[in-house]
């Protein structure tokens, strides 16, 4: 942490932390970091993959698909079996959505 105050150009070890709190469960933390370079560079499809994962996890399927798909058009490799779980838990949460419009 104290690497990260003096520095903040490091936005590397954002990537690096986030990654380390991703592996031990700890998500939410990982968001952040993730988040945080992704303040810093925008663009860096390394961050956009691993955010998307970790929403992934946390069950956010909407920003999971959505920060995947950007890393995906960037030539990042995604695993096409997390792709196709997202899409079917969209279409339970859509029809859920719509059942509750019924109700």
């Amino acid at each position: 942490t104290e690497l990260f105050k003096r520095r903040s150009n490091l936005s590397d070890a954002y990537l690096y932390r986030g990654n380390a709190f991703f592996n031990i469960g700890n998500y939410q933390n990982a968001l952040l970091d993730y988040s945080h370079l992704l303040s810093l560079k925008a663009g860096n499809v390394k961050a956009l993959k691993a955010r998307g994962l970790t929403y992934y996890q946390l069950g956010n399927y909407e920003l999971a698909k959505k920060d995947l798909d950007i890393a995906k058009s960037k030539g990042e490799y995604v695993e096409p079996q997390v792709m196709i779980d997202i899409s079917k838990k969209l279409k339970i949460l859509l029809l859920r959505r719509q059942l509750c419009l019924f109700i």
